[in-house]
């Protein structure tokens, strides 16, 4: 059997339970209840920010269509259309060249990677620099652009007779073709 415990003891003893009651009482019933309410209000405000968000994207709706028509208007500056692109881009292209006053020596198709939303053309002729900056002038400025993918400039009668004359000039212009339209 036990001994009886003195008084010092028995404070204790009550305290140490007090203690454990308190113990219980918060991790059993008080930080789950005060937990359940923050992760609540973590919860909370993530589904405002998210509502603000999707808000703000559904008041930017007009101006995306007003600027997705605006690309479908100007659709036709960027691209070459008819039956055959590049026949379409290898007459620009030489004449171009002749409307700048140079003399074409001869202009062929490209095969390439993008063969089916690019079309390119190489184009060899020769022009002096003035008339070079007209052509790459008249073939920035049309519609639909042009990009220049390589320019090659070969001044052999310049660099003996010490003046400017006729370059050789090679230039490969390339155009991107529009798509189906869809059904």
């Amino acid at each position: 059997m036990m001994a009886r415990l003195s008084p010092r003891e028995r404070k204790l003893v009550a305290v140490l339970l007090l203690v454990g009651a308190l113990a219980l009482v918060w991790y059993g019933l008080l930080a789950p209840l005060v937990g359940g309410f923050t992760d609540r209000a973590a919860t909370r405000r993530a589904l405002i920010e998210s509502y603000q968000r999707d808000a703000r994207a559904v008041a930017q709706i007009p101006s995306i269509r007003r600027a997705a028509e605006a690309q479908r208007a100007s659709a036709d500056r960027f691209v070459i259309t008819g039956a055959n692109p590049g026949d379409v881009l290898r007459d620009r292209v030489a004449a171009a060249i002749v409307a700048a006053g140079g003399t074409l020596k001869s202009i062929e198709d490209v095969a390439g990677d993008s063969a089916a939303t690019m079309v390119r053309v190489r184009a060899d002729g020769q022009l002096t620099i003035p008339q070079l900056n007209a052509l790459l002038t008249g073939l920035a400025q049309g519609t639909p652009l042009l990009v220049v993918d390589t320019l090659s400039v070969a001044a052999d009668e310049a660099f003996q007779t010490n003046r400017p004359g006729q370059m050789d000039v090679r230039l490969e212009v390339s155009a991107r073709i529009a798509a189906p339209k869809p059904r």
